[in-house]
């Protein structure tokens, strides 16, 4: 069974790192076989609002988004169908680490300024079966209540 360690937190007080929560629970008599920390691999992905969508002058299936990163407006050149203006969207700004190390840095493509990515579920490590259907083969549209800026591992919890 997989149970997250802020799940357990709700039920008792646990004030000692994962490891050592593992390995008391294993003396305890309730074997661990291993943890995980979810989203440890992620940096600098914030909570991001498309305010704008032009299509690329130069590439039929590009196009130009204006995105809304709460602190600043950046430009991000993607081939994604799935999203409008008004959504909010996982953003992987300059500089970021994605799992399996990949960097993400500002560049150009086919001529204009990207300066970073819209991101699926699956480039942030969450399984396609924990997202809606409208996200599934593109980029993970988030619904609720979210405040820009923010880090991506906090706002969708993958920080436990």
């Amino acid at each position: 069974m997989k149970a997250p360690l802020k799940w357990l937190k709700k039920y008792v007080d646990i004030d000692v790192d994962v490891k050592s929560f593992s390995d008391a629970m294993t003396m305890s008599g309730t074997k661990v076989e291993g943890y995980e920390e979810v989203g440890e691999d992620i940096s600098n992905v914030v909570i991001g609002k498309i305010t704008s969508i032009t299509p690329h002058p130069d590439a039929d299936k590009l196009i130009i988004t204006k995105i809304d990163t709460g602190s600043s407006e950046v430009q991000i050149v993607t081939g994604a169908k799935n999203v409008s203006v008004g959504d909010i969207i996982p953003v992987a700004l300059h500089g970021s680490t994605l799992p399996g190390g990949i960097k993400i840095k500002k560049g150009k493509l086919r001529g204009e300024v990207s300066e970073g990515m819209l991101c699926s579920a699956k480039e942030l490590g969450i399984d396609e079966k924990y997202v809606d259907i409208e996200s599934r083969d593109g980029i993970l549209l988030l619904r609720g209540e979210y405040t820009l800026g923010d880090d991506v591992r906090k706002a969708l919890l993958l920080n436990d």
